[in-house]
């Protein structure tokens, strides 16, 4: 597992990575991303600068193939059938984000699937060859206007009708507090779901989390057992009134 991080943080994720790595029996190899060149892109709504560091992944994983996973998410399932998929000539498949091509500004070819980038199989090689860093440069460039959704506007434009689109099971959105309890069930079978992921900006690890979500998260966070590890407290009246809201959704 190659954890990418903002070099930045690396120190302060130095020992959780660490213990996590001896916890699972995992390999864990800890790659610093200098986020310097996107601190002055654009960002919106709760994304910050790290989020371009997708961009820089042919660059700086000596991998020819690779499953790229958000951090918002948890991984339900075995992803070797995901990563035995064969792209042919395309750069990269995803599971298509209906909600983000409705908003979605720049403009694609009909039948160009939009794409959600987090949960990717990418074919690196081929993006390193193409030099996909300095075409994603130009594309932010020209459609910076544009752009709704940071890096993911850009990769879809990028990889424009060389993309595979995956069934949902791979990157099953979860907007948790939009959630009914019987959605929730569906969503958190393993039969349903092999990465769910944990979309916009409620998390399960802050406390105005739907419970349902939040709770089932922490099973698998608390398995870890990583000193100090704790929920993000509420601190302003908002939060209060979505804890609220989201505890009477489900009863």
């Amino acid at each position: 597992i190659y954890w990418c991080v903002d070099q930045r943080d690396t120190q302060h994720l130095a020992p959780y990575i660490e213990a996590i790595g001896k916890k699972t029996a995992a390999n864990i190899q800890v790659v610093p991303v200098d986020v310097g060149e996107f601190l002055a892109w654009k960002t919106v709504h709760h994304f910050t600068p790290a989020t371009y560091l997708r961009l820089l992944l042919p660059e700086v994983l000596p991998l020819d193939t690779l499953i790229y996973i958000d951090a918002d998410t948890l991984v339900l399932g075995d992803l070797s059938d995901l990563f035995a998929i064969d792209l042919g000539e395309r750069v990269l498949a995803g599971v298509p984000d209906l909600a983000g091509a409705r908003v979605s500004k720049i403009g694609r070819t009909a039948g160009d699937p939009y794409l959600n980038t987090g949960v990717m199989l990418m074919d690196t090689a081929r993006m390193r060859r193409e030099g996909s860093l300095a075409r994603c440069r130009e594309i932010y460039r020209d459609f910076e206007r544009e752009i709704v959704w940071v890096d993911q506007c850009i990769i879809n434009k990028y990889a424009e009708n060389r993309k595979l689109a995956l069934p949902e099971k791979w990157n099953r959105l979860s907007f948790p507090n939009a959630l009914r309890p019987d959605e929730s069930k569906r969503i958190l079978s393993r039969e349903n779901t092999r990465v769910l992921h944990f979309a916009g900006p409620i998390k399960p690890w802050q406390e105005w989390c739907n419970p349902v979500i939040s709770s089932f998260w922490w099973r698998h966070a608390e398995k870890l057992g990583l000193k100090g590890l704790a929920p993000v407290r509420i601190t302003t009246i908002e939060q209060a009134l979505e804890s609220a809201r989201t505890l009477d959704a489900n009863g």
